[in-house]
């Protein structure tokens, strides 16, 4: 993951926020996706703590179209894959 960008939508808590940490540990710069900016925040904070690179986009982002239409306007593709 050393260096890859990865968009972590719903970062700010739960398993998006385990994923988003466990991530920069890999290496990835981790851009964080969430509508609940104050604990997105914290999550930012955290993960620079670790020495990791992040950046976080306040979004709503809670169906597939939504998610489209946000990596449209900020013209990512968005890749998919199924753990």
């Amino acid at each position: 993951m050393q260096g890859r960008v990865v968009i972590v939508t719903g970062g700010a808590k739960g398993i998006g926020r385990y994923a988003a940490h466990t991530l920069a540990k890999a290496g990835a710069k981790v851009v964080l996706a969430d509508a609940d900016v104050e604990r997105m925040h914290k999550t930012l904070g955290e993960i620079h703590r670790l020495n990791a690179e992040a950046l976080a986009i306040p979004t709503m982002c809670a169906t597939r179209r939504m998610c489209d239409a946000w990596f449209m306007k900020l013209s990512i593709i968005s890749v998919r894959s199924t753990l």
